[in-house]
């Protein structure tokens, strides 16, 4: 997928009217999360067990379907937020610039971590944010990553050192 793709309208909305996901993780999560039970299994699940957290953890696509479920349950009020938690490994740019501010926003203990030179977690691409040709409105579509972002420079051995990231820096903002 590419950043035009995402320009020409590859997002379907995601329970709001701003924050947009990708199309394909879009149909993906609805059959898998919605459709299937499997979300009435996790409030039956919670009922009986009120003090445990939901831990939201994926890799990949996985992170892609992870942080959606983290927001829907939130957003859907399914789920206080301070019981849910996000940790993603490898998640592509799940959604576009709302999306990524209502992840922070709205859940508190989210990491998405990315490993050196890992090419899915640049895709879709997205314009340089400093670029002339991006208006607001296409800003608005870009393919985002919700912070903080672990950032390992290296192979991810035991004991490898890494970085988190809690604000975007330039470099970070269009290119991980």
């Amino acid at each position: 997928m590419h950043g035009l793709a995402a320009q020409l309208g590859a997002w379907e909305k995601f329970e709001s009217e701003e924050a947009g996901v990708i199309t394909y993780f879009h149909l993906a999560f609805y059959r898998l999360f919605v459709e299937s039970g499997m979300k009435e299994d996790l409030i039956d699940l919670a009922a009986k067990y009120p003090t445990y957290r939901i831990w939201t953890i994926g890799h990949s696509l996985g992170g892609s379907l992870a942080s959606m479920t983290a927001l829907y349950l939130v957003k859907t009020g399914s789920f206080d937020a301070s019981k849910i938690r996000l940790v993603t490994w490898g998640e592509p740019r799940t959604g576009n610039v709302a999306f990524a501010k209502e992840i922070e926003q709205l859940i508190q203990f989210r990491y998405r971590v990315v490993k050196k030179n890992d090419a899915i977690t640049n895709l879709p691409a997205s314009l340089d944010p400093n670029t002339p040709l991006l208006t607001a409105s296409m800003y608005e579509r870009q393919p985002l990553f919700y912070r903080y972002l672990v950032h390992y420079d290296n192979n991810m051995k035991r004991g490898d050192p890494f970085k988190v990231y809690s604000l975007p820096s330039k470099q970070y903002l269009w290119h991980v």
